[in-house]
């Protein structure tokens, strides 16, 4: 690893705005230069006043002749409001707890989304960045109200809201959050989507952002709340792809510890009607083209497949819902989603079923150590627990699996990428950062110190978690076309996704959570086909090359995928394969098999967002 000789201002505006691209041999030693901007940080006053405001008018300069533009000067501003906000509500910046809350936020946003992203990913979007290259961006309207007293009991999980407690708006509100929104359209993220937890608190009898439980006396009055934040997003030149106006809508939480509402089953079809109504009377051309996405259901078998015949069917039958959003926190068994699957197929009719977004999950461990081939399901597997190895990872892999190859979802989120649920300190136990615990939360790809304020550690510690998913976000790009490969011609224990991206490149992903290698034979479609890469995780490599297989004049290869690992290989068809044709209805078939003793891939509906 080079040794960085650039200024601390560089640093500073480095750290910010820019993910480098590094070996996977050094990137788990990273550092963010954090102390640095924590040493600004610390120099805010009461009022707002930069202490060290040279320091900052330094970094701003420094970024406009790096970047030709002062689009960053909103962040410096921004982590000032921040950390008085913080002040002021939970402690000053000497409550390590309070700190840690405040920071752990910052990391998270700096690190899912950098400001710079999207412009290295114009370059070559399979090797120009070390990253994740995520393609969806979710934006919370926030329920909070922004002069109110009340607030949620979990810092962080309460978000201000433009709409204040006499029913006005002042657009001022969660600048932080909304910096972020405007960074992510000037990026060019290619989904952002604005999401409700709750409705205004100025809206509920109590004033709380939580603890509610929507009316259908109060529709109209939420429905125009979110129609009048979309349309000043929409001034601002913001394009929203999606609107999600309720989430996990059988929980209340009326425990407040983040914000919440619960929606009753037979109402959530006159919520979306009486949305999609608003958004087409909308005077915003941006605004009228907004689709809709619910209900973020949080579990399948004791809700959604329970409730989605109270609303879904006549929801979609009014063409009120494009997109089904939905969460998996009872972690269900391959039957139980091929059920889920079935029944929007049945709801759908006479029409096609519309896609589906896994749209959360995180949190899960595995029930007393047992990790069956297969996985483990069912709700009590949310819990406590800190596995940043392989095994915490080939779970992911194949939840990931489940909903693209089951479902056939077109897209599968992960809850938060930076947490400090950490049950340690790393600077204080060595080892503790890559140790399994039954303390902390599997909640991030990446942890932090969670007492960092006084540790001064502020590397990111990677899990295989990380890993596991950026074979995923990394070779499934948006508008990747997917083939079934049936589990019965596979060895046990073993699941796999092939799809074939924008740009003509294959990508096969296997998933081998068998103690022992597997080997496998693949044929290429045409003559002359060609791999390009293979990549691998296991307990020893993060995101490793592995040589790549010879093919022979049939076009045949063998491969060894690693025992308990991921094996992603990527590839270019011959001149002469047919490749995918689409039948009448917009599907895609395939005429060639990707694995050897496959007879052929069932019609599929959807792409890859």
């Amino acid at each position: 690893m080079k040794k960085d000789v650039s200024s601390p201002v560089e640093r500073i505006v480095n750290a910010i705005c820019n993910v480098a691209t590094q070996a996977s041999d050094a990137i788990s030693s990273r550092s963010l230069d954090l102390d640095i901007i924590l040493e600004l940080i610390k120099g805010i006053g009461p009022s707002g006043t930069l202490a060290n405001d040279a320091l900052w008018q330094e970094a701003i300069s420094f970024d406009t002749k790096v970047n030709g533009s002062t689009h960053n000067q909103l962040f410096y501003q921004t982590i000032a409001s921040v950390q008085r906000a913080e002040d002021s509500s939970y402690g000053t910046s000497s409550d390590p707890l309070s700190y840690s809350s405040y920071a752990s936020r910052g990391l998270q946003a700096l690190n899912l989304y950098p400001a710079r992203f999207n412009q290295h990913q114009a370059g070559d979007p399979a090797e120009s960045l070390g990253g994740l290259q995520l393609s969806g961006y979710r934006y919370n309207l926030g329920a909070s109200g922004s002069n109110g007293s009340f607030v949620v009991s979990t810092p962080g999980r309460g978000v201000q809201s433009f709409m204040k407690s006499d029913g006005s708006y002042d657009w001022s509100q969660d600048a932080p959050g909304y910096y972020y929104l405007q960074a992510a359209s000037e990026a060019r993220v290619l989904s952002i989507t604005a999401f409700v937890n709750s409705m205004p608190s100025a809206l509920s009898e109590s004033g709380k952002p939580c603890g509610n439980n929507l009316s259908i006396t109060t529709v109209p009055q939420f429905v125009a709340y979110i129609t009048t934040v979309l349309s000043h997003i929409s001034e601002d030149g913001i394009d929203i792809e999606y609107v999600s106006p309720m989430n996990e809508p059988d929980n209340s939480f009326e425990s407040c510890t983040q914000e919440g509402m619960s929606v009753d089953k037979d109402l959530r079809a006159e919520v979306f009607q009486q949305l999609r109504a608003a958004l087409l009377a909308s005077t915003s051309p941006a605004v009228r083209n907004i689709k809709i996405m619910g209900d973020e259901t949080s579990q399948i078998a004791s809700q959604a497949l329970i409730e989605y015949g109270s609303w879904l069917t006549p929801t979609l039958s009014k063409k009120s819902l494009d997109v089904i959003a939905v969460h998996m926190y009872d972690w269900p068994d391959d039957a139980t989603l091929l059920n889920y699957r079935q029944l929007v197929i049945n709801s759908s009719l006479p029409s096609s079923p519309p896609p589906i977004k896994m749209t959360e999950i995180s949190s899960f461990k595995t029930a007393s150590g047992i990790r069956a081939p297969w996985g483990w399901t069912g709700p009590s597997i949310m819990g406590p627990e800190y596995d940043p190895g392989i095994s915490s990872a080939l779970d992911m892999a194949r939840y990931i699996w489940q909903w693209l190859a089951l479902v056939n979802a077109e897209s599968w989120d992960w809850w938060t990428a930076v947490s400090n649920m950490m049950p340690c300190s790393p600077s204080i136990t060595p080892d503790c950062a890559s140790t399994y615990s039954t303390a902390g939360f599997n909640d991030g790809l990446l942890y932090i110190d969670p007492n960092y304020a006084t540790t001064k550690d502020y590397n990111f510690y990677f899990t295989k978690r990380y890993w596991a998913f950026k074979h995923f976000t990394k070779f499934l790009r948006p508008g990747a076309v997917r083939f079934d490969i049936p589990n019965e011609i596979l060895p046990y224990g073993t699941v796999a996704i092939a799809a074939k991206n924008t740009n003509d490149v294959y990508s096969t992903i296997f998933v081998n959570r068998n103690a022992t290698e597997q080997a496998i034979k693949m044929k290429l479609p045409g003559v002359g086909g060609n791999i390009s890469s293979a990549v691998q995780t296991t307990d020893k490599d993060d995101f490793g090359n592995v040589p790549v297989p010879v093919v022979d004049a049939d076009g045949i290869f063998r491969i060894t995928l690693p025992a308990r690992g991921i094996l992603s290989i990527q590839f270019t068809t011959g001149t002469s394969a047919a490749g995918p044709k689409a039948d009448k209805r917009g599907s895609v078939i395939t005429r060639r098999s990707l694995v050897q003793g496959q007879k052929g891939e069932k019609p599929r509906d959807r792409k890859l967002k």
